[in-house]
């Protein structure tokens, strides 16, 4: 049965509603689309304009193309990863693992997500948390750390320059240098013998 159609032609599938111009693709039915085609699965929902992916349904896509894996959503520009759904992201590239997440310029590193990172690489090891500049060390994760480098054992804890030494961690070290026994606690200048700690000198 015919039901109010003005131009155009029935194709071979259900009825026509509510078309005006285009064609009627090999599945379902049209669903006030205008102009564009029908891809090869499922219906057409309120798509202007681009084509349709192999994969599921079109849901407000504006530009751009539909990747191998799953639905765009809310894609402006870039492209789709192999993995996954873009989610609100602006400019960069998708890495081979996961999702990216709010990501500003840089790279997507080997392992696990970025995370609010600004600048600066990946290292081989964990995730990235806040880091403005320097490099990421073999051992674990860099704790707001401005400058200088990481050494071979733990953690970075709010050094401004300086070295890390082969036993420990710095704690609020003004120059100088670190022995090869314990910590240095509150040094200014000297040196740190063979035994023990310096305090307050």
């Amino acid at each position: 049965l015919w039901v109010s159609v003005c131009g155009g032609v029935w194709g071979s599938v259900g009825q026509w509603v509510s078309v005006c111009g285009g064609v009627w693709g090999s599945v379902g039915q049209w669903v006030s689309v205008c102009g564009g085609v029908w891809g090869s699965v499922g219906q057409w929902v309120s798509v202007c304009g681009g084509v349709w992916g192999s994969v599921g349904q079109w849901v407000s896509v504006c530009g751009g193309v539909w990747g191998s894996v799953g639905q765009w959503v809310s894609v402006c520009g870039g492209v789709w990863g192999s993995v996954g759904q873009w989610v609100s992201v602006c400019g960069g590239v998708w890495g081979s693992v996961g999702q990216w997440v709010s990501v500003c310029g840089g790279v997507w590193g080997s392992v696990g997500q970025w995370v609010s990172v600004c600048g600066g690489v990946w290292g081989s090891v964990g995730q990235w948390v806040s880091v403005c500049g320097g490099v990421w060390g073999s051992v674990g994760q860099w704790v707001s750390v401005c400058g200088g480098v990481w050494g071979s054992v733990g953690q970075w804890v709010s050094v401004c320059g300086g070295v890390w030494g082969s036993v420990g961690q710095w704690v609020s070290v003004c120059g100088g240098v670190w022995g090869s026994v314990g910590q240095w606690v509150s040094v200014c200048g000297g040196v740190w013998g063979s035994v023990g700690q310096w305090v307050s000198v």
